[in-house]
């Protein structure tokens, strides 16, 4: 079968839908389609955008009940910047290609130096994220001059968005509201301060009762 020669734009599905339907169109016409329309699904730039907005609404519903109604539309907004949007597609969904024209020299050689850059490219737009993301407990980590770490407290209305994403999360990967499994075995290395953890504990244990 020959690729399609032509982009098909959404808003030619609803016609050729139709023609499909009353057999008005050619075999190797709805063959086409169907092609474009699994290679569209297959590409790591629509299985990154499926899985965020995905997340996306998972959050937004659970700050939408606790009255974050701004915080909830506007979550992880700095994933779509092309500074962290290609290297979580990269690092995520991306595929070492053999023989790929950046690199050159033995297939071994090639696959390290692509998972090298992927990992430094992706290392920097996670913590591009991180400053520009107040419901990262990371971002509220000061390091001091003397080399020390110290961890401020979060205001309320982050703590609680940063609880609504790991909700979130748990249900746009798994399908489940794990968060205290997952809580359990993360929160050796989850850096709070007092207070908050305090508080974000008791979001995450009333909510095991209410589910």
């Amino acid at each position: 079968m020959k690729e399609p020669t032509s982009i098909l734009y959404p808003r030619d599905r609803a016609k050729i839908l139709k023609q499909i339907a009353y057999g008005e169109m050619r075999l190797d016409t709805k063959r086409n389609y169907f092609y474009i329309k699994v290679k569209i699904k297959n590409n790591k730039y629509y299985k990154y955008l499926h899985y965020l907005f995905r997340h996306k609404y998972y959050v937004a519903i659970e700050c939408f009940k606790y009255g974050l109604y701004w915080r909830g539309i506007i979550h992880d907004w700095s994933k779509f910047l092309p500074s962290e949007f290609f290297p979580y597609v990269q690092s995520f969904y991306g595929e070492f290609q053999p023989e790929c024209p950046v690199y050159s020299g033995p297939v071994d050689w090639q696959k390290k130096q692509y998972l090298e850059k992927t990992s430094k490219n992706f290392d920097r737009a996670w913590l591009h994220h991180q400053h520009l993301n107040k419901h990262h407990f990371q971002h509220w980590i000061l390091r001091e001059d003397s080399g020390q770490n110290k961890i401020l407290e979060m205001p309320y209305k982050y703590a609680i968005e940063m609880f609504c994403d790991w909700v979130g999360a748990g249900i746009a990967i798994t399908g489940k509201r794990d968060i205290v499994e997952w809580y359990e075995k993360n929160k050796e290395v989850i850096l709070l301060h007092e207070n908050t953890r305090n508080f974000v504990e008791k979001l995450i244990y009333r909510n095991e009762k209410q589910y």
